[in-house]
């Protein structure tokens, strides 16, 4: 399985590291400022997910057994994400949309 994915719109760009040291009141200003509380975020993803990572993987396994694998790119032109279902030597086998890619993706079949 494969991910071209194009970095998040609005994402702050990382400068080397003499460029973006702040003083203790900018990191303060920006901590206030910040969407996302760092307090909020687990140090772990639920125990559920595991398992949902576990069951992607084994499928991952499964396709590559069959000799495919999925390929995840953004496509500028539609604004999507298009998904390809490949051999293992890259060659396209054929496109399939999201939708069918997460029934794939919970051991749904290709064909």
């Amino acid at each position: 399985m494969s991910f071209e994915v194009p970095p998040v719109s609005g994402a702050e760009q990382v400068m080397p590291a003499q460029a973006t040291r702040r003083t203790d009141k900018q990191v303060a200003a920006t901590r206030e400022d910040s969407a996302v509380q760092v307090d909020m975020i687990p140090s772990s993803p639920p125990a559920e997910l595991h398992d949902q990572i576990d069951a992607a993987g084994q499928r991952v396994d499964e396709l590559r057994s069959q000799g495919r694998e999925l390929h995840f790119a953004y496509d500028k032109s539609t604004q999507r994400v298009q998904i390809q279902v490949r051999d293992l030597d890259g060659n396209v086998l054929r496109t399939i949309p999201p939708s069918k890619a997460l029934e794939v993706a919970s051991g749904a079949s290709l064909d």
